[in-house]
């Protein structure tokens, strides 16, 4: 039986990328991104959510890109 698959697009610097509803858990302002200091070039650093300090990963350069420019009005999905 065909079931219909509910899902967000989210547009990153020179693509997007296609989620299932369920793996959003929620989006933040990129307010909340603390610097990593040290890492990979893809870990772009911490954000606080809820009780939790959660890795901030740069999709783009997870997948060998580069870093997009800074946007003020870029968010953070938390994905599980």
């Amino acid at each position: 039986m065909d079931r219909p698959l509910h899902a967000v697009l989210i547009g990153l610097h020179e693509d997007l990328l296609l989620l299932p509803n369920l793996a959003v858990v929620d989006v933040l302002s990129r307010a909340r991104l603390q610097p990593a200091g040290a890492g990979p070039d893809w870990l772009a650093g911490w954000a606080a959510f809820g009780e939790q300090r959660l890795p901030v990963v740069c999709f783009e350069q997870l997948n060998g890109g580069a870093a997009p420019p800074p946007n003020r009005r870029s968010r953070l999905a938390v994905i599980h």
